[in-house]
């Protein structure tokens, strides 16, 4: 080991400075540079120091997580080691340092997430293998009982094996709030209130959003949200707060793509896709993620010519920042310490009928540019 190396077997104390490079974690890895950060815990490019492999390491601070938090980093680790796909990130290690500190250890990404590459023009038929990839995914989570419960473009990230960013493989990140159905191997894992909803609000599935049992199809809704993203450079719902979204989620019927934007001559399959995924019965959406991509398959041998003049990206300045960005922990009774990269987390004692507003909740407003960057809703259950 070089002799400028600092050893942390436990849980170090870092404070808001990134930890420096040559810190060696656990015995085994050695941190080389912080790639991102967040409101509880930071992502390092590091080296196993024995197989001289990179990887990825993400760290939970000391001392700021609460043990929630912790089980939950653990819960995410074993939740995606369990679905060994190439469109899922791959888990390698994770271990509990002690005081609320953990880290996972998982393949290092080189790439941008779908959230960026839609706030520039693109083309759908481009974008629709890559929607492919994670509905193939998310068939391989639900195969084993895991519901993500945040599929959203800021989750998915757009790999690039090759040095000049050929060979794409859309990989779907972020298990901290999956869910391992009941009767799956290994089901228990960390509990959430009754009633608690979990997911970012402009792409939960209405059955989140009143707290009732899910499935794999509540994965597929969100699915349809970034499909009709794709196709109009719009959500299908917006509001000024987060429950005036979960309102819509479970009342309003989204406005067909095709009269969203009609200057964008969307073919009819695509839109009428975009259009059964986004049901409010979760029976009548596919049945299936690979369902899904079959579909998409299909339609880009149909539609394919179509699908290649329709130019995608965001419309409207209000839509030019991101939706993953910012970390909220939300509750009635106020605001409390973040919980998970764009993850925000409202209790509510149960949603007024046709309304979609908690009893007794209070809906957070944001401004129109500042709310898609800002808002989001953590639905336990």
């Amino acid at each position: 080991m070089a002799g400028r190396d600092t050893e942390i077997a436990a849980a170090p104390a870092d404070g808001e400075q990134p930890l420096p490079a040559g810190t060696v974690i656990d015995g085994r890895y050695r941190l080389i540079a912080q790639i991102a950060a967040g409101g509880m815990g930071r992502v390092y490019e590091a080296e196993h120091m024995f197989l001289r492999r990179r990887i990825a390491l993400k760290l939970l601070r000391g001392g700021q997580g609460s043990a929630e938090a912790a089980a939950r980093m653990v819960q995410e680790a074993t939740l995606a080691g369990q679905v060994p796909h190439p469109a899922i990130v791959r888990v390698f290690d994770c271990a509990d340092l002690g005081a609320g500190r953990v880290y996972v250890a998982m393949e290092l990404l080189r790439g941008e997430t779908l959230e960026l590459a839609l706030q520039r023009p693109g083309r759908a038929a481009q974008i629709l293998p890559w929607l492919a990839d994670v509905a193939r995914g998310l068939a391989a989570a639900h195969r084993v009982g895991v519901v993500h419960r945040d599929v959203k473009p800021a989750n998915i990230l757009l790999a690039c094996d090759g040095p000049a960013g050929e060979g794409v493989q859309a990989k779907l990140l972020d298990f901290g709030v999956a869910k391992l159905l009941p009767g799956a191997a290994g089901s228990g894992g960390v509990q959430t209130e009754a009633g608690a909803v979990l997911g970012t609000p402009y792409y939960l599935a209405p059955e989140q959003a009143r707290g009732a049992a899910l499935d794999g199809r509540a994965d597929l809704y969100g699915l349809g949200v970034i499909l009709y993203e794709v196709l109009t450079g719009e959500l299908p719902f917006v509001g000024e707060s987060f429950m005036a979204i979960l309102a819509q989620h479970l009342n309003t019927p989204p406005l067909d793509p095709r009269q969203a934007a009609p200057g964008r001559a969307i073919p009819d399959g695509v839109a009428l896709l975009a259009m059964r995924l986004l049901a409010k019965d979760p029976q009548a959406r596919p049945p299936s993620g690979d369902a899904v991509a079959e579909a998409i398959a299909a339609l880009l041998t149909t539609e394919g010519a179509a699908l290649e003049r329709l130019v995608t990206g965001r419309r409207g300045d209000e839509l030019a920042e991101g939706t993953g960005a910012g970390t909220v922990r939300v509750a009635v009774d106020g605001l409390a310490e973040g919980t998970g990269v764009g993850t925000v987390r409202v209790v509510v004692d149960g949603l007024a009928e046709g309304t979609g507003v908690g009893n007794g909740a209070r809906a957070v407003g944001v401004g129109a540019r500042a709310r898609r960057a800002r808002l989001a809703v953590a639905v336990l259950g």
